[in-house]
């Protein structure tokens, strides 16, 4: 009998919300052996998330309300913003000729 136990590994969550909503990683890098996915969103000039991605990828990570409304109400003069949800903490920046820059990182203090 052979066993399979070892060939599994496990999936960390922001790899699995790349793969659920940016499944050709046309606007996500998944670094630091999969603590951290930085995203490129609503950029016109450049291949990024559609805003349907970039909700799909919060809701994955099950982002709250709060965060969702920060992130949508960032103006360009805001300047780089942050905030943190259950695991995860997020840092980004808006333009609206460059789109959302969002890094999230999964919070190794909480985890």
């Amino acid at each position: 009998m052979v066993s399979l136990s070892g060939c599994s590994r496990d999936v960390k969550p922001l790899e699995l919300a790349q793969q659920n909503c940016d499944a050709d990683k046309h606007g996500t890098q998944l670094l630091d052996h999969g603590n951290t996915l930085i995203i490129k969103a609503v950029d016109p000039s450049k291949s990024s998330l559609t805003i349907l991605e970039l909700g799909c990828t919060l809701n994955e990570l099950k982002s709250s309300a709060a965060v969702v409304s920060h992130i949508e109400t960032t103006r360009a003069i805001d300047g780089r913003q942050t905030d943190s949800w259950g695991n995860y903490k997020a840092a980004w920046s808006y333009h609206p000729d460059q789109g959302l820059d969002l890094v999230i990182q999964e919070n190794s203090e909480v985890a």
